[in-house]
């Protein structure tokens, strides 16, 4: 499973830009899921009903926690999920997360991660632009 690092808001970025040329099924829009790879901290967790969410940088995203064996995390650990961004069913307009993998990432350094991650897009653009150069 190829999962995409994305933060938080640009879920919610892609979401909306999927939403705008999303073709529609009745009143409701459709929308290919996508896989992603996110941090953030558990801040609402509801075991009854198979849902948490998670918030990073002022940005919080709803889980739909129903594949996982035990969801053992409590409020305000810092967790990576894995899993496919789909349309809620209760909200139609946002992005929720089918977490498929978590894992506990409390101590990691969010600024580092941050950095890190700049400068492996960075890298990743470059050689998508030497790899289509070169093709030419």
């Amino acid at each position: 499973m190829h999962a995409e690092i994305l933060h938080v808001s640009e879920i919610h970025d892609r979401v909306r830009r999927a939403l705008e040329t999303a073709p529609t099924v009745g009143s409701l829009a459709t929308m290919r899921p996508f896989t992603v790879r996110v941090v953030g901290e558990v801040r609402e967790i509801d075991l009854a009903n198979n849902r948490a969410v998670i918030e990073h940088a002022g940005q919080s995203l709803a889980l739909d926690i129903q594949h996982l064996p035990s969801f053992a995390w409590d409020l305000r650990t810092l967790i990576q999920v894995l899993g496919d961004v789909e349309l809620g069913a209760n909200q139609p307009q946002q992005g929720l997360l089918v977490a498929q993998l978590v894992r506990n990432v409390s101590g990691m350094d969010l600024e580092l991660f941050d950095a890190t991650l700049k400068i492996m897009r960075r890298f990743q653009a470059e050689q998508f632009t030497v790899g289509a150069s070169t093709v030419s």
